[in-house]
């Protein structure tokens, strides 16, 4: 499995419970400092999408066949090329989000030729959320970056918004103390 914007946190969820359920994982990212921090994930590769020679490095990784599966959640045309151009036959792009561009190219007849797909998912939906709540209960944990406290919500954006995570970020909500009845919230250590 390729995972382009691997660094996002539906990127690092993604490649993280890929390798949770024994995936070999491509993890893809244009950052060169992001690229670093994917280490962490333990993919069996990580890699820069923007190198001229991106498709032949996942095809020497993957014994010449491409990736089988691809998970593009950024939609830029440059990197969706490149997607496409690294799917092995058989195999399914999946565009789970287009946060970078609007309208890509697709070669149809290589598409119909080598019998490949593009399947579009909406993220959060019930059943996704129970299987990956299934996972935990097995033991995955997704990467968090950062966490904020409620109160520093907008601190939180600001990090996302500067794209400084690789990972999830958190925003942290003091627990109810069951002594007080008033509905005063004690701060914890989360």
């Amino acid at each position: 499995m390729l995972v382009q914007g691997a660094s996002s946190a539906l990127g690092s969820l993604t490649a993280s419970l890929a390798r949770h359920l024994g995936g070999h994982v491509i993890a893809a990212s244009r950052s060169a400092a992001k690229r670093q921090r994917l280490e962490g994930l333990h993919p069996d590769a990580v890699l820069d999408p923007a190198e001229p020679g991106f498709v032949q490095e996942i095809r020497a990784l993957t014994g010449g066949r491409g990736a089988d599966i691809v998970v593009d959640n950024l939609g830029e045309p440059g990197i969706w090329a490149a997607s496409l151009a690294a799917l092995a036959p058989g195999g399914a792009l999946v565009s789970s989000g287009a946060f970078l561009g609007r309208d890509v190219t697709v070669d149809l007849p290589r598409l119909y030729l080598r019998g490949q797909r593009i399947i579009g998912v909406r993220t959060g939906n019930a059943t996704s959320a129970r299987a990956v709540w299934a996972e935990a209960d097995r033991g995955f944990r997704p990467m968090v970056d950062a966490t904020f406290a409620l109160a520093d919500a907008a601190r939180a954006h600001r990090y996302l918004q500067d794209e400084q995570n690789v990972g999830r970020v958190a925003l942290l909500v003091a627990r109810q103390d069951p002594a007080r009845r008033n509905g005063a919230y004690a701060s914890t250590d989360c």
